[in-house]
């Protein structure tokens, strides 16, 4: 079924499946959106409607979004299957979320689009480690806020400059990245390609080896800008081993200040480290901070971090992200 449309169409499906609407958001270039997808869709919410696609992969894959029984969700669907998490828009209520911040370094921040994982749907696509996620304003910077619970856990997870991602089969790796590996000898089919959009829409382009099974930047990460240029690299183009160090060891003084801004009372260890990668310098500086504290019988420790990505060039940085983990003993 071909959808044509400067903005978007609405496409009246059959009414084997219900009748129902799906709008496709891409603008440019005719998109076929298969009746296989919605089937697919259907068969695990056999009541959705409203159905709004936007195109990630042209004629592959898109970001879906849909009502089933009188509330909001969004996934990815391929054109034979759901292929992420199902994500459901909840009531606004932060306030167990904030009890958590305010625990925390990070507390004051402004809360907002609060959504829940759906349990069942975790393991479908990319390894997804948190329960809840929301918008999370601090210090005059946007960032997604990822909640998780394990055991006597609570984990709090701030990641900076995108709103989504997702991750390309071998067939669509843009060429440039393709060509990047080839000519570094480096093995591309060790790693997945995650594209990462911002929220204006503007992707990057992020390979994590296949081992680490979700993104965890650290010394793995090789980042590319939105023309494939490389950003960012945890590795020497010279084959010598990546040393851990401390943050006033590497960099320059004014980029680690003005990375660091609102990070107060944490302390460097070693980890942080710089690369040099054919005269790209890539640094990574890393900061931590623990507390523990008793009352009467009880006791929890608390245990956070802020990993900074970024290279001379960039203002101030390609990445920053935060973990904080309270623990009750």
């Amino acid at each position: 079924m071909k959808v044509f449309t400067e903005f978007f169409l609405i496409l009246a499906l059959g009414c084997s499946l219900g009748c129902n609407n799906v709008k496709d958001l891409q603008p440019i270039d005719p998109e076929v959106v298969p009746p296989t997808a919605v089937e697919a869709l259907k068969r695990r919410y056999p009541s959705a409607d409203d159905i709004l696609m936007k195109t990630l992969v042209l004629n592959k894959l898109w970001h879906t979004s849909f009502k089933s029984n009188a509330s909001q969700y969004e996934t990815q669907l391929s054109a034979t299957a759901i292929v992420g998490p199902v994500i459901r828009k909840a009531d606004g209520d932060f306030s167990f979320y904030k009890s958590l911040t305010d625990q925390l370094s990070i507390k004051g921040g402004e809360f907002s689009d609060l959504r829940i994982v759906e349990g069942t749907t975790k393991n479908i696509g990319p390894i997804i480690y948190y329960d809840a996620l929301m918008n999370y304003r601090l210090n005059g910077k946007s960032y997604q806020l990822h909640y998780s619970s394990v055991g006597e856990s609570d984990q709090i997870r701030l990641i900076s400059n995108f709103s989504t991602y997702y991750v390309l089969q071998p067939e669509d790796i843009p060429q440039q990245i393709v060509k990047f590996f080839s000519d570094n000898s480096l093995s591309l089919v060790d790693n997945d390609i995650y594209v990462f959009v911002d929220p204006a829409g503007l992707k990057t382009y992020r390979a994590y080896l296949k081992a680490l099974w979700a993104p965890n930047p650290a010394h793995y990460a090789i980042c590319f800008d939105k023309d494939f240029n490389l950003t960012w690299i945890g590795q020497n183009s010279d084959g010598s081993a990546v040393v851990p160090t401390v943050n006033s060891e590497i960099g320059r003084a004014e980029l680690l200040a003005k990375s660091s801004k609102y990070i107060i009372d944490f302390k460097p260890i070693v980890g942080a480290f710089q690369t040099s990668f054919k005269g790209l310098q890539s640094v990574r500086y890393l900061f931590t901070k623990t507390n523990f504290e008793t009352d009467g019988g009880s006791s929890k420790s608390i245990v956070e971090s802020w990993q900074i990505l970024t290279n001379p060039a960039s203002e101030p940085v390609l990445s920053e992200e935060y973990m904080g983990y309270i623990t009750r003993n």
